[in-house]
């Protein structure tokens, strides 16, 4: 496996993709069963943003602190990465 993959891996990436996915697509769903004029309001946006802010926090932290530390691969670049690319999307949205 690649350095990347073993990061993605350890910060939870594909189950974090998968429910803010879920997520998002859930708070769309209910907001165009729930509006009578099948138009989306603006309500749901904050929301859907809230979700997947909530979801991509939870992928910044590993599972044990003393694990990082003592880890035989660097991770500070990959990191810095992820908080750049965790930014960016938060900053799009």
């Amino acid at each position: 496996m690649t350095a990347l993959t073993l990061y993605v891996r350890s910060r939870r990436g594909p189950a974090a993709l998968g429910t803010a996915l879920a997520g998002a697509v859930t708070a769309w769903l209910l907001a165009a069963v729930s509006d009578q004029k099948s138009q989306v309001t603006g309500v749901v946006l904050p929301l859907t943003v809230l979700v997947l802010v909530a979801v991509l926090t939870t992928t910044l932290g590993g599972p044990d602190d003393a694990l990082d530390r003592t880890a035989a691969r660097p991770w500070g670049w990959l990191r810095m990465a992820h908080l750049a690319a965790a930014c960016q999307v938060s900053w799009c949205l």
